[in-house]
């Protein structure tokens, strides 16, 4: 029996694992014959995944301390959820959580204005929060 944690990495997986078979990246795209990049990226896409899944105790007991291993994995996940967005919604969507994501890195510079202005995260914290 699962959890609803696991449930739901699984499910991640699985859903990336369509967008990316489903979907081709390009319009001109035969749709007979899935390429193999998009088989490349569907392989890609549920390790970072299943990382989750099998590694969750030792996700959970190191809360907030990231290493290089989970930053890797979140930027691949992160990456092709982007890919899986953009096939299956199109430009719109990508465009609206790329500028959220920008003012988590950049929200301290001037040109947001004082009300919204913060801190701002590093890439490890950024991606933890993100994927982990």
């Amino acid at each position: 029996m699962f959890n609803n944690q696991e449930v739901r990495q699984i499910h991640l997986a699985f859903t990336l694992t369509l967008a990316m078979l489903a979907h081709p990246l390009l319009k001109s795209s035969s749709p007979d014959k899935i390429p193999a990049t998009d088989w490349a990226l569907a392989a890609i896409s549920v390790p970072s995944c299943l990382y989750l899944f099998f590694n969750k105790y030792a996700i959970s007991n190191r809360v907030g301390l990231s290493t290089a291993v989970d930053m890797i994995i979140s930027a691949i996940g992160i990456l092709c959820g982007a890919i899986a967005a953009f096939r299956a919604l199109d430009l719109p969507l990508v465009i609206v959580a790329s500028a959220f994501i920008l003012y988590v890195f950049f929200g301290h510079l001037s040109p947001a204005p004082n009300a919204i202005q913060w801190k701002g995260a590093s890439f490890g914290t950024a991606s933890w929060h993100f994927w982990m």
